[in-house]
């Protein structure tokens, strides 16, 4: 009937079990996290597969969309297979490899839609520009705060004026001046 794989990924290397449809082990083993070097020893070790899964998370993008000529893969919801998993005697990535192995092989699992790359490539510079805007806020308080220590106040400023305007008030006090000139470094690499 085929081979069901498990594949417990994680940055470096991925550990696989591979079990026949009585849920007999055919291969146990790790690979490289690299797409071609999963879809490589999935074709070697397993060529009458049935079904491969993995679960949901950060790394399941890229191995989810390896190529067009990769077996599909079922990503299973993290939290229900950790849920599962969390009842095995022995936690390790082999463990667990066989334990998806298992929930795709009885069909115990919850299947989770995984985001194109398209989809990700383009939520990519809104999530970086939220970063650098957080970033940029407290740089922006941190100036108010320093020369408010020291009887400066920057009164209202919109955000390209605020580093000239603070540089300008710590003009003449040495003890502030180059942290200020500093930050203002800072703030405008952020910018």
């Amino acid at each position: 009937m085929g081979t069901f794989v498990g594949l417990d990924v994680s940055l470096k290397e991925t550990s696989v079990c591979m079990l026949d449809q009585d849920g007999t082990g055919v291969f146990e083993g790790k690979v490289a996290s690299e797409p071609g070097a999963v879809i490589r020893l999935i074709r070697k070790r397993a060529p009458d597969l049935a079904r491969p899964g993995l679960e949901s998370g950060p790394t399941s993008v890229c191995l989810t969309h390896a190529k067009a000529e990769a077996p599909p893969v079922v990503c299973l919801d993290a939290r229900h297979a950790q849920a599962v998993l969390s009842v095995r005697p022995n936690k390790s990535d082999r463990g667990d490899a066989r334990g998806l192995a298992e929930m795709v092989r009885v069909g115990w699992f919850k299947a989770v839609q995984v985001k194109s790359l398209a989809s990700h490539e383009r939520k990519a510079p809104l999530i970086a520009r939220h970063q650098l805007v957080d970033m940029r806020v407290p740089v922006d308080n941190q100036f108010r705060g320093i020369l408010k220590t020291f009887g400066v106040v920057t009164g209202k400023r919109n955000r390209g004026q605020l580093g000239q305007r603070a540089q300008e008030l710590s003009e003449g006090r040495p003890g502030i001046e180059s942290i200020v000139v500093s930050m203002v470094a800072v703030r405008d690499s952020l910018l």
